[in-house]
């Protein structure tokens, strides 16, 4: 064999470990790529999970404080119109109660015009009695007399009692606005602390609904970029496998080339020598 033989043997070992070397680099630069991606498109993965779980709690809580914002608004409105609802009450118990202060007074201003009318009446009839020659409380009668003041304590009774049944009604009717006003004013207050509690069990619901999309969702994602992570690592590792197989193919294409090289040198070589030997034999 010549040297030519040599080289080109070498030639092929040198393809056999190149490709080999390049096969197993490109491996393991495969290798990396897919767990780099992988991890990425995981990493990926949670962070947007982690948001969609940030977002729901911020929207929940956001809920919540708005409630709590508008009932704090309501409160105000709601006290201030107690507050108006049982002055109103107040008031008009107050008015109630002065126009029975009229009644009274008016009672009392007809009771003294009925006393001055009495004492004018009775006068009259001593008068009369006198000028007919009688002499008074002597010779008067005395039932006269006493009918006109049976007469005036009648009257007295029906202006008192007149009185007094219109200033108990007054008075009923003013402890009932009072009362009313109080209780309708109790009403508004009540009935405000109940929708302020219906909003904020409205909005924990929603901010359980809001929390309870964002783990639906978060879980998704994580789902997804666990998926897609994984098929990027597979699909990676493939391609890291497919270089392996392409640099050991390499390498041994490379030895089988070398090997068939020298051995077809040496055939060849072997037959030249067996050749001349034969030709030198036949000359002698």
């Amino acid at each position: 064999m010549s040297w030519v033989d040599y080289v080109q043997a070498a030639g092929y070992l040198y393809s056999a470990i190149s490709g080999y070397s390049q096969g197993k680099a490109q491996s393991k630069l495969d290798a990396a790529n897919a767990l780099a991606n992988s991890q990425a498109i995981a990493e990926a993965g949670r962070m947007n999970a982690r948001s969609y779980l940030m977002m729901g709690a911020i929207n929940a809580q956001l809920g919540m404080a708005g409630a709590a914002a508008e009932n704090t608004r309501l409160r105000a409105i709601n006290e201030e119109n107690a507050k108006v609802r049982s002055f109103m009450g107040d008031y008009e118990g107050m008015l109630l109660d002065n126009e029975a202060l009229l009644v009274m007074g008016a009672a009392d201003v007809d009771l003294k015009q009925l006393g001055r009318r009495h004492a004018e009446a009775l006068g009259d009839i001593i008068v009369d009695q006198a000028s007919s020659g009688a002499i008074i409380n002597q010779d008067t009668p005395g039932d006269v007399i006493e009918s006109v003041q049976h007469q005036q304590e009648m009257e007295k009774f029906v202006i008192r009692r007149g009185a007094d049944v219109q200033i108990a009604k007054l008075k009923d009717a003013a402890a009932m606005s009072r009362y009313t006003g109080n209780q309708e004013a109790n009403n508004i207050l009540f009935e405000g602390r109940l929708f302020e509690q219906s909003n904020i069990v409205n909005a924990a619901l929603k901010g359980y609904g809001l929390n309870a999309q964002a783990n639906i969702d978060a879980s998704s994602v994580l789902y997804n970029s666990t998926v897609q992570a994984s098929q990027t690592y597979t699909t990676g590792m493939q391609h890291s496998n497919q270089s392996s197989y392409a640099g050991t193919s390499a390498f041994w294409n490379g030895i089988f080339g070398a090997g068939s090289s020298l051995a077809s040198s040496y055939v060849d070589s072997k037959k030249e020598k067996d050749g001349g030997s034969l030709l030198s034999e036949s000359n002698s």
